[in-house]
């Protein structure tokens, strides 16, 4: 899927990465949020100052999450070009097979199980972003909070 995607539609990659970026940005802002607005309640800081901080997180976590859903709705179309890529190169597979292979019955039952899995945007072949997407979400996020953890007293 990444070769493909490389090959012949490459911003589907760099959404997918900005979608992980927006995620972590969303998970930090999280937990950043709770930790200044109870330093800022811990100082005794101005309402002004208070409302300002909250204010700002509220901004930022209103422009992330807004980043995201573009970014999610506008990855399906790269994806679906990929998928297509995809399909094109079974058919061209099926399509050139010589006759034996076209008439084994272990042969159409594995062409029938590849067609399946680039059949909709609810098959493996698209499931596979979302996993990608996953696993890069929660390994660096991993590594995010472990830098936390470790400046910690």
């Amino acid at each position: 899927m990444l070769q493909t995607a490389w090959q012949k539609k490459k911003s589907v990659l760099w959404i997918c990465l900005s979608l992980v970026a927006t995620e972590l940005g969303i998970s930090l802002t999280q937990l950043a949020l709770g930790t200044v607005i109870l330093a800022k309640v811990g100082q005794r800081a101005s309402l002004t100052d208070l409302l300002g901080s909250i204010l700002f997180f509220t901004i930022a976590l209103f422009l992330l999450y807004g980043g995201k859903g573009y970014l999610e709705s506008n990855a399906m179309f790269g994806q679906v070009m990929v998928r297509q890529a995809l399909l094109n190169a079974l058919n061209r597979k099926a399509s050139t097979t010589s006759l034996p292979n076209a008439k084994n019955p272990d042969s159409l039952k594995k062409k029938q199980k590849a067609l399946q899995a680039v059949a909709g945007n609810n098959e493996p072949t698209e499931h596979i972003w979302i996993t990608l997407t996953g696993l890069l979400i929660n390994g660096i996020g991993f590594l995010c909070y472990l830098a936390v953890l470790l400046r910690l007293n």
